[in-house]
């Protein structure tokens, strides 16, 4: 318990160190499909300094130009970071699986944010969240003997990717291309802990995502917006059960 707590401040400091590259990482990529990359304000055209040296990637999330937000709400990015950080810190992961953890809340966060501003999930960010996670639980089968493992979370996450393309399909509205390739990382982190890991967590997601359209006052017909949700659902799944 001792080290849990002296661990504790660090964990606070890591959350407040990466939340401005999120921010900005968040304000690159937010905008609509077939629209370049955000490398300024949109108002007022002021260039934006990557990766932090901007006060657009402050909390407040405004233009140090003309003051109108750039990206994600005020203070969202943050309470995501936050929030995948508690999570974390009462997961008991260490070494490589921690990392593998790190890498999935914080792409996850960026995946959530962009979702929420511009209902888009960008491929660069997908694909590099699948890369990642393979990568880091490969190093942790290798090492601790731990292939099992490693073998039911990447069919869980083709299953997952499975399931979702064939909703996709039928029901595009429901879903859209961006929740498939995510679903893959998202079946992925919670395989690798148990199929009722994986269970969990999809049932999370669409639970979250239902709360979430409710608290936008979505109307019927209107697309879902599922990514924050299979985020956080697949978070909570893998790092909580079991």
């Amino acid at each position: 318990m001792a080290e849990r707590r002296a661990r504790l401040p660090a964990s606070w400091w890591l959350v407040a160190a990466i939340t401005p590259p999120l921010r900005a990482a968040v304000a690159f990529f937010a905008v609509p499909v077939g629209e370049p990359w955000r490398r300024s304000c949109d108002h007022c055209a002021h260039p934006l300094a990557y990766p932090w040296r901007s006060t657009a990637f402050l909390p407040s999330a405004r233009c140090p130009s003309c003051r109108e937000r750039v990206g994600a709400p005020a203070g969202s990015v943050e309470l995501a970071a936050l929030a995948a950080g508690i999570v974390l810190y009462v997961s008991h992961r260490a070494g490589w699986e921690l990392a593998a953890y790190v890498w999935f809340a914080g792409l996850g966060v960026m995946l959530a944010s962009v979702d929420g501003v511009v209902r888009r999930l960008p491929n660069v960010l997908t694909g590099l969240t699948a890369g990642g996670l393979l990568a880091a639980l490969g190093v942790v089968a290798l090492v601790e003997d731990r292939g099992a493992d490693w073998i039911r979370g990447t069919l869980a996450g083709v299953l997952v990717t499975a399931v979702f393309g064939l909703v996709a399909l039928v029901r595009p509205r429901m879903m859209g291309w961006g929740d498939v390739k995510l679903a893959f990382s998202t079946g992925l982190v919670t395989g690798w802990v148990s199929w009722t890991a994986v269970y969990a967590g999809v049932w999370l997601a669409f639970l979250l995502a239902a709360v979430w359209a409710l608290a936008r006052r979505r109307h019927r017909g209107d697309q879902v917006i599922l990514g924050p949700g299979l985020v956080a659902g697949a978070l909570i799944a893998a790092s909580l059960l079991p």
